[in-house]
C-alpha cells in the first residue's frame, strides 16, 4: 500500500499470528501469508525519502528501523523453522533522500543498499554516525559488533559510517559529505579483519576522513583493502593509527588508486602499522602530504604530489625499528632531524636532506 507494487505472497508454514507485521507477513482469510521477494524496500514500511533541498522533508528512522526489524525477525524465523528459500537479507533505500534521527545499527549478514551515489541519500538530522555495526555492550563492556555486512550504492550527509570489529565486510560505492560537530569522521574503522572498501568517496569534514584503528582485541587487524579512495578537504584526510603497543597493531593493508587532496594533512600514520602499502597516490594541495612517526614497515610506490610539504618522516622512541620504502615516489621527502629508521630509495624520487640518524638504502636511483 506504499508504493502501489504488484506483490507475491504465498500460504505460510512458518509463521503465525504474532510474527505479523503487515508487509512481510500478512493475514488474509485467516491464512498467514508470507511476501516473496529478493529485497526490502524501506518504502514498503512507510519511508518517504521526500527531503527537498532545503532538508525539510519526513523523519524516515521508524520506518527503517521497522523494515530492519522486521527483516531480522523473518530470517531467524525461517531458520528456526530450516525453511530457507531464497532470501536475500538486504535493505533497499530506492531514489530518494532520507532523513534520519537515530543511528541505523546493522545486524549480523545485513546488506543495506541504493540506487548509486547522490541517487539514494541518507541524511542526518543533526551530527551523528549514521550506519553503525556495533550492537550493543555485554556485561563486562566488551562491544557486541555484527559481521559480514554490504553498505552500497549510498550517500550520507552529515554523518559518516563507524564500523568496529568488523569482520568480511565491505563499502562499495559510497558518497559522504558535510561532516561537522561532535561526529565528523567520515569513515571510521576499527580491528578489521578481510574487509573490502572500494569507490569510497569523503568530502568536507572539520575532522578526519578515514580513520583506520587498533587499539584493542587479541590480536591486529588484517588484510583490508581500501581501492580508489578519494578524500577531500578534511582536517586530516586520512589516519592510519596501530596504537603501538602489544599485540596491537595495522597489517596487511593496502591503499590503492586513492586521491588525498585539499586536507590540512593528507595522510597521517603513527603507531604499530606493519606490510602497510600505498600504491598509485595522488597528494594535491594539502598543507602537508603525509606525516608519519613510530615503528611502522610501509612502502610508497608510484606516489604524484604537487605540494612542497610532501613526506614527513619523524622521529619517535620507536622509530628505530622503522622500515619504509620509496620507489618512484615523487613528492618531496623530508626526515626530521632525530629519525633513525631504515629508509629504502629505488627509482625516481625527491629528498630533500637527511638527518645523520637514519639508514639510507639505494637500488636503481634517478635523481
Amino acid at each position: 500500500k506504499m508504493t502501489g507494487e504488484d506483490v507475491n505472497y504465498k500460504k505460510s508454514s512458518v509463521f503465525n499470528t504474532s510474527d505479523i507485521d503487515g508487509v512481510l507477513v500478512k493475514s488474509f482469510n485467516g491464512e498467514i501469508y508470507e511476501l516473496i521477494f529478493e529485497t526490502v524496500n524501506v518504502k514498503w514500511f512507510g519511508a518517504k525519502g521526500n527531503t527537498d533541498v532545503n532538508d525539510i522533508g519526513t523523519d524516515d528512522t521508524v520506518a527503517i528501523k521497522k523494515a530492519i526489524n522486521s527483516l531480522k525477525n523473518f530470517i531467524e524465523k525461517k531458520k528456526i523453522a530450516k525453511d530457507f528459500g531464497i532470501i536475500n537479507n538486504a535493505i533497499y533505500f530506492p531514489f530518494g533522500k532520507y532523513i534520519i534521527s537515530e543511528t541505523i545499527v546493522l545486524d549480523d549478514n545485513l546488506t543495506i543498499e541504493g540506487d548509486g551515489l547522490k541517487n539514494s541519500i541518507i541524511h542526518c538530522k543533526n551530527s551523528m554516525v549514521a550506519v553503525t555495526n556495533v550492537k550493543g555492550y555485554d556485561s563486562g563492556g566488551n562491544i557486541i559488533s555484527s559481521k559480514n555486512n554490504i553498505i552500497r550504492g549510498l550517500s550520507f550527509r552529515q554523518g559518516g559510517i563507524k564500523l568496529i570489529q568488523p569482520w568480511l565486510t565491505s563499502v562499495e560505492n559510497v558518497y559522504i559529505e558535510n561532516l561537522h560537530g561532535t561526529e565528523n569522521t567520515g569513515f571510521y574503522i576499527e580491528i578489521p579483519v578481510n574487509c573490502k572498501i572500494n569507490n569510497l568517496h569523503i568530502r568536507g569534514s572539520s575532522g578526519d576522513g578515514v580513520v583506520y584503528r587498533d587499539f584493542a582485541g587479541s590480536g591486529p587487524s588484517t588484510t583490508t583493502f581500501f581501492t580508489n579512495l578519494w578524500v577531500q578537504h578534511c582536517n586530516r584526510g586520512v589516519v592510519i593509527d596501530g596504537n603501538n603497543g602489544g599485540s596491537h597493531e595495522i597489517a596487511a593493508t593496502n591503499f590503492i588508486n586513492t586521491i588525498i587532496e585539499y586536507n590540512t594533512v593528507g595522510l597521517h600514520i603513527r603507531g604499530k602499522v606493519n606490510m602497510c602499502n600505498f600504491s598509485t597516490i595522488h597528494f594535491e594541495q594539502n598543507g602537508t602530504s603525509a606525516d608519519i612517526s613510530d615503528n611502522g614497515i610501509i612502502s610508497f610506490s608510484n606516489v604524484w604530489d604537487d605540494t612542497s610539504n610532501g613526506i614527513y618522516l619523524r622521529p619517535s622512541s620507536n622509530s628505530i625499528n622503522a622500515i619504509v620504502k620509496f620507489d618512484n615516489v615523487l613528492s618531496p621527502i623530508q626526515i626530521i632531524d632525530g629519525y633513525d629508521g631504515d629508509i629504502y630509495l629505488s627509482g625516481k624520487y625527491v629528498l630533500n636532506g637527511f638527518p645523520q640518524s637514519c639508514r639510507l638504502m639505494f637500488d636503481n636511483v634517478q635523481t
